[in-house]
Formats: C-alpha cells, sequence, structure tokens
C-alpha cells in the first residue's frame, strides 16, 4: 500500500496537482496518510504537494 501512495503522490506532483485530500473509514489508511505526512484537518487527510511542481517538468 504505501508503493501505491508513493506512486500516486509522484504522478499529482508530475501533473502539477498542489493539493491532495483524502478521507477513510479505517484506522490503517490513517496510519499511512499521517506517514506520509497528511494533516487531519475537518473529517479529511491534506497534503500541500510542492508549489512548484509544474515547473520542474
Amino acid at each position: 500500500m504505501q508503493s501505491l501512495m508513493s506512486f500516486l503522490l509522484d504522478f499529482a506532483k508530475e501533473q502539477g496537482y498542489t493539493d491532495v485530500v483524502l478521507s477513510t473509514n479505517t484506522n490503517d489508511a490513517k496510519h499511512i496518510y499521517e506517514k506520509f505526512s497528511f494533516k487531519y484537518i475537518s473529517d479529511k487527510y491534506y497534503l500541500r504537494l510542492a508549489d512548484n511542481a509544474k515547473k520542474e517538468k
């Protein structure tokens, strides 16, 4: 699951996304989100990707 999360976040950066928002009902997913530095805010997990992700292409 963690390699899948790494792949998805790399893909999002390559596509120029600057934010990722996730939600879950399971403790396993919460643990993985937190390991990848997502912050729990208002029933969702947020992660700010590099602001210059699109410029790196």
